[in-house]
């Protein structure tokens, strides 16, 4: 069992969201017997892309991948200038999109609940980050669920634990559903990455200074060989932001784990126990049943007991009875058979 969860974690498994659009198959020579069960065709649909190789990373059309709009995204996502709306004058300019999903904890979030504005401290891995005392508890922005990883959520046509964000794929005919401003942003047609990156931007109390990013001149540049298509007074928007943050994400793929390394070829990247568990998930436990992919994805959706936060986690706050996201995909259509 041990080995077991140490080759999950390794591969940093996602529950839903794989698409192989986009895969490129690479010719790698690797020892597939010492992981894989006799017959097992399908090692070479496991290897993610690098996260330069624009061409092989999955992507909407509407956004599509471009070298200087992945560097401004990433500069984006850690920009705490962003975050210009808060509820009180302390939390001006003191939080970003990598509160929440910070690099060192595997672009999740390191504690149960992310705190955008109104945390304090931080830690390595964002461990240490806890509500302000000078906040009221009521106006803290932390999230009602643990924060999924952005990572190889590219292999994702729909975000959120319950699938809300984005227009495509399983979402096609839940418009009926698409109420509210944040789900609203379901109908400007981008895939889960983009709209949850727009709507993010509103929840989260973002605000982009236009002014002041066209006055920076490495923003200026970024955008204008981001958007080249768009006029100057169109191109530096909350839309064009949220784009190069969802351009950015999109890059951020386990790449570089052992496994992927395996995959393409250095027998020597995994270690024994790390291929103990490779044969338990690919074999006897067939956890690759449901674990397919680049992303080791499925993009369905499994009753996992989503109210646990509401029944009592440990130090969790704001958490509502009957919230829509304690119902899981069912808070999202409303259907009974979704529910939890």
């Amino acid at each position: 069992m041990k080995a077991f969860i140490f080759f999950v974690a390794i591969c940093s498994a996602i529950i839903f969201g794989c698409s192989k659009t986009g895969l490129q198959l690479k010719n790698k020579s690797h020892d597939a017997g010492s992981i894989f069960p006799p017959g097992f065709t399908d090692s070479l649909l496991l290897i993610l892309p690098e996260s330069d190789d624009f061409a092989a990373i999955p992507q909407d059309p509407r956004n599509p991948l471009t070298k200087e709009k992945v560097e401004l995204g990433k500069l984006l996502f850690h920009e705490t200038k962003l975050g210009g709306n808060p509820k009180m004058a302390k939390g001006l300019y003191t939080f970003s999109c990598a509160s929440c999903h910070h690099a060192e904890a595997g672009f999740q979030s390191a504690i149960v609940q992310a705190i955008g504005e109104g945390g304090e401290g931080f830690g390595i891995r964002g461990e240490g980050r806890v509500p302000s005392t000078a906040y009221m508890q009521e106006s803290v922005d932390v999230s009602p669920l643990h924060s999924p990883s952005v990572m190889n959520t590219a292999y994702q046509e729909v975000l959120l634990w319950n699938g809300s964000m984005g227009s495509s794929g399983v979402n096609t005919k839940t418009q009926y559903a698409w109420t509210g401003p944040l789900l609203a942003a379901n109908f400007l047609g981008y895939q889960g990455l983009e709209t949850v990156a727009i709507a993010g931007l509103q929840k989260h109390r973002f605000y982009v200074d236009s002014a002041w990013l066209y006055s920076n001149a490495i923003y200026q540049n970024l955008f204008y060989l981001s958007f080249p298509e768009l006029p100057e007074d169109k191109r530096i928007t909350t839309i064009t932001t949220a784009l190069a943050m969802a351009a950015y994400e999109r890059t951020v793929l386990a790449s570089q784990a052992p496994f992927q390394k395996y995959l393409n070829g250095d027998n020597a990247a995994m270690s024994a126990n790390q291929k103990a568990g490779a044969k338990l998930f690919f074999g006897k436990a067939k956890c690759s049943n449901c674990h397919q992919g680049p992303a080791l994805s499925s993009m369905s959706f499994y009753a996992l007991g989503i109210n646990d936060m509401q029944n009592g986690v440990h130090g969790a706050i704001n958490i509502f009875n009957n919230a829509a996201e304690n119902k899981g995909r069912g808070g999202f259509t409303g259907r009974d058979q979704d529910m939890y």
